[in-house]
Formats: C-alpha cells, structure tokens, sequence
C-alpha cells in the first residue's frame, strides 16, 4: 500500500517488488526499484529528485535491483549527494542506468561489491576508473549502448575475473 501511494503522488517512482521485515523499521523495504525522472511530477533539476529520494533512502538498505531512467536533455538527473547515496546500497547486485548525467562512475559506487549486471545506456560516461570498478570482482556483464564518451570499454573491467574467463 505504501509503494502503491508513492506512485500514485510521484508517477515515476515505482517498487517492482516490495518486501517487509517487521524486524526492520521502517518494516515495509523495495528489492526492486525503477525511477523515472521523465515521470516524476514537479521534476526540473537534481534537488527537485533528491527531494523525492530522501525520504525513501531507508527503505532501500534491501536494494537488489535499481534502474534509474533520465531524459534526454532533462535536468531533473541525480546529485552528486543522490549518486553517493546509490554507494551505500551494498546488497545491489543490478544497476541500470540510462540517460544519466554524469561524467563518470561515481567514486562511492566502488562499494557496491556485490554488482552482477550493469547496463548503462546514453550516459555520459567518459571512463569507469580503476579505483571503482576494481572493486566490482563479481560483475559478470557491463553494457554500455550509446556511450559515445567512453571510447572502449576499460581495461579494468576486462581483467575482473567474471568477465574475462
């Protein structure tokens, strides 16, 4: 019902697949989560987004799954505070991001060890630094589709044993 609510006032925040802990507090958490700021109502720079995410940050500590969608041209894109926010999700095994931005991975991204799967589509992306993606040992994909800064995929991340056996 929460989540349900939540989409009804925002529009482009939706939980895929809610859980609940009553050990947790706040008991009801998302596993899944897709944003899409393109949605979101009243949405025109990355404040106006952190101020739809703040409130829901506690609820994602479950996080396995997060797709976070841009629009082209679109201001309404994540803050370097949100991005840093994305870090402390340490369960997140699938990242897509699409439309994005930003000029690189964030740093705090290189605690998410536990990523599988990223897919970034249309981010302005120049590089994935060795600092972060070293720590991506159990990565087994990384796609990225129209990323015309980054000009090859990064020697880093073809080293990462999942990806180069």
């Amino acid at each position: 019902e929460y989540w349900d609510e939540l989409q009804g006032r925002s529009v482009g925040i939706k939980c895929l697949s809610p859980g609940f802990d009553m050990y947790q507090d706040p008991p009801c958490d998302c596993r899944v989560l897709r944003v899409d700021t393109a949605m979101l109502v009243n949405c025109s720079r990355p404040s106006d987004l952190d101020q739809w995410l703040e409130p829901l940050w506690g609820r994602f500590a479950p996080l396995r799954v997060l797709e976070v969608h841009g629009a082209r041209g679109s201001n309404c894109t994540m803050s370097p505070a949100a991005q840093d926010r994305v870090g402390d999700l340490t369960e997140l095994r699938v990242l897509h991001a699409a439309c994005l931005q930003m000029p690189t991975v964030h740093p705090a991204w290189r605690k998410l060890a536990n990523l599988v799967y990223v897919v970034a589509q249309e981010v302005e992306w120049g590089y994935v630094s060795r600092e972060v993606a070293g720590h991506w040992q159990r990565l087994e994909t990384f796609q990225c589709e129209m990323c015309y800064e980054m000009a090859e995929v990064p020697e880093v991340l073809m080293e990462l044993p999942r990806i180069s056996s």
